[in-house]
């Protein structure tokens, strides 16, 4: 197949951060990308397992008989109890146990009664509490009535079909069909193995690319342990939990680690690039609402997309807060090209077009950027699926991963990251393309270059989740 780097033109007044191809990138002047060429180049469900409850980190208010308990941010932990409250979501506690007794929705501890079995196993005991390792703790209920009584995860079927849903902060209690009928708060388990990263040179592979970046190169082979990457990219709907909760305290030194790659979790030296407190996070989210972001100050009708404009220190903040992690730029080329398949577009060979992904600012019928660009999470499948499953991987949304920007090297890589200087770099890949991207760049190899600490329209999340 032919694709061809096709040109763009930028018009004022319309502003737009770009991210640069190679090389630290530089704010420019963007209007909306348009097509010289008129002629455009025209499901596993996943599975969601409970992530672990890691000493220190957040943890949930107490509420005795209340409506909720849930989503705030202590860094002390210690014993949290939700008796008697229509909801009690997933918490995190440095030290201490959790419990959810007699919950309206959740149902007792040994299992759900609305489809749900959220029952933890502390240390292998006590189904009702959690222990300082929900991973020592019970295996999980089918469809919401097996108790855990010990094992090594703990997990539940909330959707009623056939994937399994975490109940994490970011989605408990969401309905699994308002998508579309996707369900936003699905994650699939990958086993992991050896594949290609990088781009073929020449014929020789399946994602050969004749006018393919530098950056890209050399193809090398990397060996991934097994992980779960989230079906769909993060929505509004399910960052307003995340802002509804935030109270400005900070996640831990080493949350959000890759346990297979050591020193990947939050830095202390991160914690200014938050914001303060809630008002400021609102704030920032809202400063620049003629550049079509996708958040709004109130529940509205972009709830099922993707979200956008979010700095990558929010977006690791989030997926801490959520139970899981950033995905290493490895995991998600993993997903994208289909392991060892290698594909050119998540997909496979095929030319891209608008029944597959969202780019050029064409989604919508014309070469006009709108926000009807940017469609709600999993528009485009299952013809725009990867071979896994996910969504959206080419097009929508570019998405940030856990690394730092550096080249490529020949040499085999097991469970690895790019964080040489990790802490004080402001670069990071995003992979994916976006609404606005070309053609060529929603191959699975194809790299962009960011700030990490600037907001992109055209960029969101999705977090990655370890079994």
């Amino acid at each position: 197949m032919e694709l061809r780097k096709q040109p763009r033109r930028y018009h004022a007044p319309l502003r737009q951060r770009r991210i640069s191809r190679t090389g630290i990138p530089a704010i420019a002047t963007f209007a909306m990308l348009c097509c010289d060429a008129c002629a455009l180049l025209t499901g596993l469900e996943g599975r969601r397992d409970l992530a672990p409850l890691q000493t220190g980190g957040f943890a949930s208010s107490v509420s005795q008989g209340g409506a909720l308990a849930a989503n705030s941010w202590t860094s002390s932990g210690g014993s949290v109890s939700a008796e008697n409250a229509s909801v009690a979501t997933s918490t995190w506690g440095a030290s201490g146990g959790v419990s959810a007794v007699n919950d309206s929705t959740i149902g007792n501890s040994n299992g759900g009664t609305a489809g749900i079995a959220t029952s933890l196993g502390g240390n292998g005991g006590d189904p009702t509490t959690f222990g300082t390792d929900a991973r020592s703790g019970g295996a999980g209920g089918d469809r919401g009535n097996t108790s855990a009584t010990g094992g090594t995860t703990a997990r539940f079927l909330a959707d009623g079909g056939s994937g399994t849903v975490l109940a994490t902060n970011s989605c408990f209690g969401l309905d699994s069909s308002q998508c579309n009928g996707a369900n936003p708060c699905l994650t699939i388990s990958l086993s992991g193995s050896r594949f290609a990263m990088g781009r073929s040179e020449g014929d020789a592979g399946a994602d050969a690319f004749e006018l393919g970046a530098a950056d890209e190169l050399p193809e090398h082979p990397v060996v991934l342990s097994p992980f779960g990457l989230d079906k769909y990219e993060v929505t509004v709907g399910r960052f307003r939990r995340f802002v509804d909760a935030y109270t400005g305290t900070l996640p831990l030194p080493g949350d959000g680690a890759n346990p297979n790659i050591p020193d990947s979790g939050w830095h202390a030296e991160w914690n200014s690039q938050l914001p303060a407190n809630q008002e400021s996070l609102r704030a920032m989210l809202t400063s620049d609402t003629a550049l079509l972001p996708t958040w709004t100050a109130d529940v509205g009708t972009n709830e099922c997309r993707p979200i956008n404009r979010v700095t990558w220190y929010l977006a690791f903040a989030f997926c801490i807060w959520d139970g899981g992690r950033l995905p290493t730029e490895a995991e998600w080329e993993f997903a994208a090209a289909g392991g060892a398949e290698n594909r050119l577009f998540p997909w496979g060979s095929d030319s891209p077009n608008y029944q597959r992904a969202s780019y050029q600012c064409g989604f919508a019928g014309s070469l006009t950027c709108t926000l009807d660009d940017i469609p709600t999470v999993g528009s485009t499948r299952p013809l725009g699926d990867g071979l896994f499953g996910h969504s959206d991987l080419a097009g929508s949304m570019g998405e940030v991963t856990r690394d730092q920007y550096a080249p490529y090297t020949s040499a085999t890589m097991h469970d690895f990251a790019a964080l040489a200087n990790d802490i004080y770099t402001n670069s990071t890949p995003v992979r994916g393309g976006g609404y606005e991207a070309s053609s060529y760049e929603l191959r699975a190899t194809a790299r962009m270059n960011s700030y990490r600490s600037t907001p992109y329209l055209a960029v969101g999340m999705r977090c990655a989740r370890d079994r």
